[in-house]
């Protein structure tokens, strides 16, 4: 069995490769006082941290990371988060200054970066995958397309076709329902959207109505509100609601 002797580092960060030797019957390991971190060298002469498989990671400075980082837990770097390879958090990546990744950034839950956040290099634009949330403090700035659910952001998308008269549903938000038949009537159901949903109905060929299940339905410019609008042939309309009982409805209506 080979000696392990111990060799105490007081500052911060990895050892250099010349200040361990992993010679037989006389392996080193290296205390990190500052990080409170065990080091070795393994036979290919690269140093290796010993025994790391915390379920969250707090580190209080930089990191910096040259090819790949991967950690199933929660990572909370306090200060620069620089890697030029892939990330890959299985929980929480929390960075209180800037981040910085050349390759593909995967992480589990939670993304939150209060500084700047760089993903693209000359050399590699690579892929970002969150399965919950972002949170940017700063300038959140893509040179391609931003997508959600329902596709581009800067598109309108069809929700669906309507031949029949049916409930508007919060389905169709962000998007327009398309009307193909006379006398289709779209319903605004009770206790369905809220203050800030916005969707649109365009009624192709003829003449369609929205009929309100609340009791503040308001065509734009008018003085009250009304239980029925008419949207004209081949007219489009929008409707903004203001709360839970209340919208506007504006474009070819009355």
């Amino acid at each position: 069995m080979a000696t392990i002797l111990t060799k105490k580092k007081d500052s911060s960060g990895v050892p250099a490769t010349a200040d361990l030797t992993n010679s037989t019957g006389g392996a080193e390991l290296a205390i990190n006082t500052a990080d409170k971190r065990l080091y070795t060298k393994n036979s290919s002469n690269v140093i290796v941290e010993v025994g790391t498989t915390p379920t969250t990671l707090d580190i209080s400075g930089a990191v910096s990371a040259g090819s790949t980082f991967g950690i199933t837990g929660n990572t909370s770097a306090k200060g620069t988060f620089s890697v030029i390879g892939a990330v890959s958090a299985g929980s929480t990546l929390g960075v209180t200054g800037n981040a910085s990744v050349t390759g593909t950034l995967a992480v589990g839950e939670d993304l939150s970066v209060a500084g700047e956040f760089t993903f693209a290099t000359a050399n590699s634009t690579g892929n970002v995958g969150i399965l919950k949330n972002a949170s940017v403090g700063g300038t959140l700035l893509s040179t391609g397309g931003v997508s959600d659910a329902d596709g581009s952001l800067r598109d309108v998308p069809q929700s669906r076709t309507v031949a029949d008269s049916a409930n508007l549903a919060t389905t169709d938000l962000g998007g327009f329902v398309l009307a193909v038949s006379a006398g289709v009537k779209m319903t605004i159901p009770a206790s369905t959207f809220d203050s800030g949903d916005i969707l649109s109905v365009i009624a192709r060929g003829a003449s369609a109505q929205i009929s309100a299940g609340i009791g503040g339905m308001i065509i734009a410019g008018n003085a009250s509100a009304t239980s029925l609008a008419t949207i004209a042939d081949n007219g489009v309309v929008s409707l903004i609601f203001t709360s839970a009982a209340g919208c506007f409805v504006t474009g070819n209506v009355s």
